[in-house]
């Protein structure tokens, strides 16, 4: 019987036209060192029946689950299939505890009534986000309603794009400049850059990436929203000069434009370099 290894590589192998031996293997990120004290876990576990694509799936009950916080290929691209196919067979047939957000209100259901999860299988402790972070077939989109365990995804999908694993080896989903983010309008997409000067007009924040805010790349933190922030001790005003990497929907609004909706969204480079440095 072929091994788990084994199996995930040939998925690998065929969804790319390669040769067994050129893959590496897979990695397959455990949970038991990690807690979940920002999520509350399911009584009832699940047993898969199938998998829809690449982070949602169906238990044998006919209930559909979405794993949260992950940004996959959905379309007929190699990624898509090699994603779907990676994920079947990581959990068909396998049992799987679940974990949703503490407040029943928010975070639990998409608009088509899928559960909104994290998920481990129950026999090895397979955490399933960050092991597809890991391997490069998922990036991490969190959100508003659900943005538990950030760091900890955010790190795993670092690797892989350092490795250039999965997605990271293509050039569409490479992380992009102010300067040209204009030509990712109207799609997700990770954006680096320096921030030049921070603003505030009528309440908003605004971090701007050039010298003209008419047409550069942009920002904006609502009132809300920068309410929501101050209480976890982050001042944007001071970010002036800050290198920072922002994940979302880029729209046009004086130039490419990324509105921040909560902490977890964007990262703060500057941050990372000074840990790193007194590690």
């Amino acid at each position: 019987m072929m091994s788990l290894y084994t199996l995930i590589c040939l998925s690998y192998a065929n969804a790319q036209g390669k040769k067994i031996e050129e893959e590496p293997s897979p990695i397959l990120v455990k949970h038991e060192s990690l807690r979940f004290d920002d999520l509350l876990q399911i009584p009832e576990s699940i047993k898969v029946m199938s998998v829809i694509d690449g982070k949602t799936f169906v238990s044998y009950e006919g209930k559909t689950y979405q794993l949260a916080s992950l940004d996959v290929e959905l379309d007929e691209g190699s990624y898509a299939r090699q994603g779907k196919d990676f994920l079947e067979i990581l959990i068909k047939d396998k049992t799987l505890i679940l974990f949703q957000t503490k407040n029943s209100k928010i975070g639990r259901q998409n608009r088509m009534g899928h559960e909104i999860v994290h998920a481990i299988i129950e026999t090895d402790q397979t955490w399933l986000q960050p092991t597809l972070l890991a391997n490069g077939l998922a990036r991490v989109r969190t959100s508003f309603f659900n943005s538990e365990q950030a760091t900890e995804l955010l790190r795993h999908e670092e690797g892989a794009r350092k490795n250039l694993l999965g997605l990271w080896d293509g050039d569409f989903y490479q992380i992009l400049s102010p300067q040209n983010a204009e030509d990712h309008i109207g799609s997700f997409h990770i954006v680096e850059g320096v921030i030049k000067k921070v603003a505030v007009t009528r309440n908003n924040i605004y971090l701007n990436f050039g010298d003209s805010w008419k047409t550069d790349f942009t920002i904006g933190v609502p009132p809300s929203v920068r309410k929501k922030i101050s209480k976890k001790n982050v001042s944007l005003l001071n970010w002036g000069g800050k290198t920072v990497r922002i994940r979302g929907w880029i729209s046009s609004y004086n130039g490419p434009y990324i509105e921040l909706t909560h902490i977890e969204q964007i990262e703060l480079l500057d941050k990372k370099q000074e840990d790193n440095l007194e590690e």
